[in-house]
C-alpha cells in the first residue's frame, strides 16, 4: 500500500532536484493523499490521523498558490496549527 506513495515522494524529488516547477506541484500535491490512501489500506482507523493528514494536505495547496509572497506567508502558520 505503500509503494504508490514512495514512488510519488522519489519523483518529487527528482523533480525537486531538477527544478522542474510544474510537475513538482503536481507531485506535491499527490504526497499526502497517496500517504492517506497507504494509511487507510493498511487499516489504520484513527480518524484524528486522516484529518491531520487532509489539512496538511490544504495546507501544502494553499501554500502552493501562485499568490504574492505575502499572502503564502500568512498561510504557513495555519498549516503548522493544523499539523499540531
Amino acid at each position: 500500500a505503500l509503494l504508490p506513495y514512495l514512488f510519488a515522494a522519489l519523483t518529487h524529488l527528482f523533480f525537486c532536484a531538477w527544478n522542474k516547477q510544474t510537475w513538482r506541484r503536481i507531485t506535491k500535491a499527490l504526497l499526502l493523499p497517496l500517504l492517506a490512501l497507504a494509511y487507510i489500506l493498511s487499516g489504520g482507523s484513527e480518524t484524528t490521523v486522516f484529518i491531520a493528514l487532509a489539512m496538511g494536505w490544504l495546507g501544502d495547496i494553499a501554500l502552493m498558490r501562485p499568490d504574492d509572497e505575502k499572502r503564502r506567508a500568512s498561510c504557513f502558520f495555519p498549516q503548522v496549527i493544523s499539523v499540531t
